[in-house]
């Protein structure tokens, strides 16, 4: 049944139709209904607030619009004074070091000068297929190449570029892939050891395994028996380490770095270490009791030692030639990673690029004088295959090896050469996979992953240059260059020793009665004083050469739009550029 009829509604609705008779106009009464007849008791108050609005609106789009103006030109600005800061750093960099290529002590080695030379002939060598293919390109031969075919018809520039396309692509592309192809392969052998590395890490965290003493002692050293203690030499003043088994030779902590946070070199190599340390020998000490000594923060057996002869000076490696001898004699290591000890990290790329050379040039000075005192060795040949191709061979020369041939010389040559391809798997996504595989025992380094992939392969010149040296006793694996530290987990507490012995001194006026090693610390102070004001900043020819070539390689990969292989070269060879200028590390007014 239907409601009823609303009477009072239909009596409302007329009124209210007789009162606003405008408003409700039929589409028949008026032909030319338009949206600007219909309007309302408060049409006027309306538009006025629209056109508010819109004002406001207008005005809020132009701060807006301020804003970003204002914020690009201070990026432009910035971007602006950073690039003249960089020239004018370059410029006094320059001056620098034509001033400190007269002094002996700087002059670089045989070995590095004939290296520069041969970077410096393929600057030249880039540099000049360069342009021939930016001829080539603006001609635009890159889509209908020339071709020997037709030599009648070809002028002399055509010509000559046939047949350098005939020549690349049947003989310098072959041996290149090949080359291209062993690297790829010594590539992939070395990720797999980082894969197995980081397994075998996971599976120490996940099963807690941690070295335990075979025997507790009280701890109790005034009423104890001097007998029943070990014979160790420490190599640093530690606490009171407790030694685990009768076959134990060393004992070996972790390093911690006070400064690992100073500047971004400081950054990158607290990166490293933490792999070396958190990984490389952890696995290797819980799995196969060997490890390279890190010559501090360890104790040793004095048994040990001289059973395997004692300290040597027969490479620029003692720590590690020790310990090679030692496990060749069956003696077993223990690392403890929960053990720190405080250490100092070079902070200038000087001083690390020295580090750097010793500790890649000593181990294959001691591979060459050690490799048949390893076969010769009683050890299981398990564990002379270990030493001589995973320690030696794996570790310490095929990782600079294809490492610097890779990125440095074969990927810049597959551009101007693109018959020979190098798969952007091998360029980018491989290395990007192993950066995060060693980026994670340090997680809070993370926003330097980048960084810190484009500088291990800046590095890669100076480990190779510095394996090259060890392996064939060139003039500079033999150098023996202590590592430039500021001291700044001890000095500050030298000064305050001596601020605080001065001032005692005064108020017993006893001054003249001062100790002479009092005076000793005071001149020893001063002399760092002046030698750490004559420091100063430098330019590495090689890391520019460097850096022109992968820059021009990039241009070259821009003409061939090939995507990851230009923005690599173009950010390794800025990497290469900021090195090269030393803005890296410790700046020096």
């Amino acid at each position: 049944m239907s409601p009823p009829p609303n009477y009072e509604f239909q009596e409302w609705w007329n009124k209210e139709k007789e009162r606003n008779h405008g408003l409700f106009l039929d589409k028949s009464e008026n032909p030319n209904w338009s949206a600007v007849e219909i309007g309302s008791p408060t049409g006027d108050a309306d538009s006025t607030a629209v056109e508010k609005e819109r004002s406001r609106n207008a005005r809020q789009l132009s701060w807006v619009c301020l804003l970003k103006f204002q914020q690009a030109a201070n990026c432009l600005a910035w971007l602006t004074n950073g690039f003249l800061y960089v020239l004018r750093t370059a410029n006094r960099r320059v001056i620098s070091s034509s001033s400190l290529s007269n002094s002996n002590s700087d002059s670089p080695s045989r070995s590095e000068s004939r290296l520069y030379r041969v970077i410096k002939i393929f600057l030249v060598l880039v540099i000049l297929l360069l342009l021939f293919e930016l001829v080539a390109y603006f001609k635009g031969w890159h889509f209908s190449p020339p071709s020997i075919a037709s030599a009648e018809v070809l002028g002399l520039v055509e010509l000559v570029y046939a047949n350098w396309l005939f020549v690349r692509a049947n003989y310098l592309a072959p041996p290149l892939q090949l080359l291209t192809n062993v690297c790829i392969v010594l590539f992939l052998i070395q990720s797999l050891d980082r894969v197995i590395l980081m397994l075998g890490c996971f599976w120490i965290k996940f099963r807690r395994i941690k070295p335990v003493a075979a025997m507790e002692y009280s701890g109790d050293t005034e009423n104890g028996i001097a007998e029943d203690y070990p014979m160790a030499l420490i190599q640093i003043p530690m606490c009171n380490e407790r030694e685990g088994n009768d076959d134990l030779a060393l004992v070996q902590t972790r390093w911690t770095f006070v400064n690992k946070d100073e500047n971004l070199l400081t950054r990158l190599q607290n990166i490293n270490l933490s792999f070396h340390f958190e990984v490389e020998q952890q696995v290797n000490g819980v799995f196969i009791n060997f490890f390279g000594f890190n010559g501090t923060a360890g104790v040793w057996r004095i048994k040990a030692l001289e059973e395997s002869g004692g300290w040597m000076e027969r490479t620029t490696v003692e720590d590690m030639d020790i310990a090679v001898r030692a496990h060749l004699n069956g003696w077993k290591f223990i690392y403890l990673n929960d053990v720190k000890c405080l250490c100092e990290l070079p902070e200038s790329y000087e001083a690390y690029k020295k580090q750097q050379h010793r500790w890649h040039s000593g181990p294959m000075q001691l591979f060459r004088m050690c490799f048949f005192d390893i076969l010769r060795s009683k050890v299981s040949w398990a564990k002379k295959a270990n030493l001589i191709f995973l320690f030696f061979l794996l570790r310490k020369l095929i990782l600079p090896l294809y490492s610097f041939t890779l990125f440095c010389i074969i990927l810049p040559l597959t551009m101007f050469l693109p018959e020979a391809e190098l798969p952007a798997w091998v360029v980018c996504y491989v290395p990007g996979i192993m950066s995060v595989l060693n980026i994670l025992p340090a997680p809070r380094s993370f926003p330097f992953i980048v960084p810190y992939l484009l500088f291990e392969n800046t590095m890669s010149v100076t480990k190779f240059h510095a394996m090259i040296s060890g392996l064939f006793r060139l003039g500079s694996s033999y150098e023996w260059i202590v590592t430039k530290k500021l001291g700044r987990s001890s000095e500050a507490d030298l000064v305050a020793f001596v601020e605080k012995e001065s001032n005692e001194v005064e108020r017993a006026g006893l001054l003249r009665a001062s100790s002479e090693s009092d005076l000793a610390e005071l001149n020893k102070l001063e002399k760092t004083k002046k030698t750490t004001n004559k420091r100063r900043n430098r330019l590495y020819r090689k890391e520019l050469a460097l850096a022109f070539i992968l820059l021009s390689a990039s241009l070259r990969s821009l003409l061939s739009a090939q995507g990851i292989h230009f923005y690599f070269l173009l950010f390794q060879g800025i990497t290469f550029l900021v090195v090269g200028l030393d803005l890296i590390g410790e700046q020096v007014s």
